[in-house]
């Protein structure tokens, strides 16, 4: 949802070069009661990343520990209990809510948790390149695929080469994979994802992502 503060950040565009018009799709009731800042981002997702940085760094150099730590706004107790619970279900806290060698080499990568903790299983499976670019690709922002309202049967069909019976993160790996293996040029490439309605920018940023990825999991 988007906050009043948002709402008149997006009318001063309708007036930006000459005098605009701006139609909003809701009525003035409803302006009115919605919040009037956005919430910090800290209060809208999952903490679990956040909490594992700091006890890491609290284990590493002694800092002023999760209970005091300064946030500029703090988790609800709630939230924060939902951080510690999973994060001692991925085996980064032990019992006692002290951090575990899992824990202290998972705060170093730069994934959400749950990806981190899947790298470390892929590596101990024996796939960890192809765990690396599954979570390159669910990492990145935005669609693998690119689509619009008169090609989905278009591209229903285009896609079923990639379809995996196993499930979506499969397909998704099966669509980096055929990404990152054609060969030329960029512009090739983009051609490619255009015939396949694949997201070029997207499907670009992940394997940059997974470049980086595989360079600090080799030194780990």
């Amino acid at each position: 949802a988007i906050s009043r503060a948002h709402a008149e950040q997006r009318k001063g565009r309708a007036g930006r070069t000459s005098h605009g018009y701006v139609f909003r799709l809701y009525t003035e009731a409803q302006f009115h009661a919605l919040s009037e800042y956005p919430t910090p981002e800290i209060l809208r997702v999952d903490a679990a990343s956040t909490v594992l940085q700091i006890i890491a760094y609290d284990a590493a150099a002694g800092g002023p520990g999760l209970r005091k730590f300064p946030f500029l706004d703090s988790p609800s107790k709630k939230t924060l209990a939902l951080a510690l619970e999973s994060l001692m279900a991925l085996g980064a806290l032990d019992d006692t809510m002290k951090l575990t060698e899992t824990g202290r080499i998972m705060s170093r990568i730069p994934t959400s948790p749950m990806l981190a903790r899947s790298l470390l299983e892929a590596c101990r499976l024996g796939c960890l390149d192809e765990m690396t670019m599954l979570a390159a690709v669910l990492s990145v922002e935005g669609s693998v695929t690119a689509v619009t309202t008169g090609q989905r049967e278009s591209a229903k069909a285009v896609h079923r080469r990639f379809r995996h019976a196993r499930g979506d993160h499969l397909t998704l790996l099966s669509m980096y994979q055929a990404f990152v293996n054609e060969p030329g040029p960029p512009a090739r490439r983009a051609d490619f994802c255009r015939d396949h309605f694949l997201n070029f920018r997207t499907l670009t940023a992940a394997e940059s992502i997974c470049r980086q990825l595989s360079v600090m999991l080799a030194k780990d």
